[in-house]
């Protein structure tokens, strides 16, 4: 699989750890390494962080973060033999982190084009997990629907994980 997700509940490792242990292509999410937002192209590996050392206002959200290294050219880096290859590592699969895992997997779809649909999910994301969801956007009827968007995506990446493990075991 050119991108899996892996999961390690409650697992914080320092980035100098993180490398070590991880193979190449690997890139932590959202406090899975305890330090800010770096990449190391020796590897390559990448930390997409906005709790650790962070002023949580002013950094942005990891989903955001990894929008815009997506648009940007990340898989330019997390190339291998011309197909996108990356290992995402999460201890907690929060509605942040979960999009950010989607954007990854349907990295395509982000860096061919805007669809406006997914620049909004990723902006609203941004401004509620920025402000632990207190953002006042004002609008309850469009909150209940993001928080079902949230809690499908949230879902599946949860249930793709369990049958993965399941065939581990």
């Amino acid at each position: 699989m050119p991108i899996d997700l892996n999961i390690e509940p409650r697992k914080v490792y320092s980035w100098s750890v993180f490398k070590k242990k991880k193979p190449p292509y690997s890139i932590a999410l959202d406090g899975f390494v305890h330090a800010t937002t770096k990449r190391d192209p020796k590897g390559p590996y990448a930390n997409f962080d906005h709790h650790s050392k962070a002023d949580r206002l002013t950094t942005r959200s990891t989903a955001e973060q990894i929008h815009i290294e997506i648009k940007l050219g990340l898989f330019d880096t997390f190339r291998k033999d011309g197909v996108p290859e990356a290992h995402i590592y999460v201890n907690d699969p929060d509605e942040d982190t979960c999009l950010a895992w989607w954007l990854l997997k349907n990295n395509e779809r982000v860096r061919k084009y805007s669809d406006p649909r997914i620049n909004r999910l990723v902006y609203c994301e941004d401004r509620l997990d920025s402000t632990a969801g207190a953002y006042p956007f004002g609008d309850t009827s469009m909150r209940r629907k993001w928080h079902g968007y949230f809690s499908l995506i949230t879902k599946r990446v949860l249930m793709a994980e369990l049958r993965k493990w399941k065939k581990r075991t």
